[in-house]
């Protein structure tokens, strides 16, 4: 499985906090990163390569949402035939899965054009290659945006000593970190809502 990308920048976070210390800022943006892929996007956004990733087949579809988008490129497709896995022996390497920026969710599409895939559960396979193949500075405004404000809010909290109700913990860089609820405000989940992945791969 892939590993976590820092969802922003140092200096995204000092837009909202004064915070000089470079490494404690770092693990915090680590954590909070973690947090928000695993608890509340349900998604990695770190470019790598999946392979036997297992999908349902809906009955007279044609295409796949994967688990980790964007899909840059796609290896292979299988179904299940009853006795083994077979390969769809057609070309969608390149130009058969959607990449429009401005829909998050299609990003994640491969689509078969001249095919409908075979019904079944768990009866599909897909090799891809999925996540964003950039550094944090490049990420979309609205994802940087919503962690750093959740960062700076973290910040604050831990420096005030606030508490609320904490619905996770990660561990990155050695450390268990906290994470509360509170941080999400109406903002933050307005700016994260089109990045959640909403079936669970976990």
């Amino acid at each position: 499985m892939a590993g976590s990308l820092k969802l922003c920048t140092a200096e995204d976070v000092r837009q909202y906090v004064d915070l000089d210390d470079d490494t404690e800022l770092n693990n915090i943006i680590d954590h909070v990163s973690e947090w928000l892929e695993r608890h509340y996007l349900n998604r990695r956004f770190l470019a790598a390569d999946y392979t036997l990733e297992r999908h349902h087949g809906v009955p007279g579809a044609n295409w796949i949402l994967v688990k980790h988008p964007p899909a840059r490129s796609v290896s292979a497709i299988r179904y299940w035939n009853g006795v083994g896995w077979t390969a769809y022996t057609l070309t969608y390497l390149v130009n058969d899965y959607d990449e429009e920026t401005d829909n998050k969710q299609a990003a994640g599409i491969i689509r078969l054009r001249d095919y409908t895939l075979a019904e079944g559960r768990d009866n599909l396979q897909i090799d891809y290659a999925g996540g964003l193949e950039t550094v944090s500075a490049s990420l979309p405004d609205d994802l940087r945006t919503a962690t750093a404000l959740v960062a700076a809010q973290h910040i604050n909290m831990k420096h005030t000593g606030g508490a609320g109700q904490t619905i996770a913990t990660v561990e990155a860089t050695g450390e268990t970190v906290t994470i509360d609820e509170k941080l999400i405000t109406s903002r933050i989940a307005s700016l994260l809502d089109p990045w959640i992945r909403r079936e669970h791969i976990w």
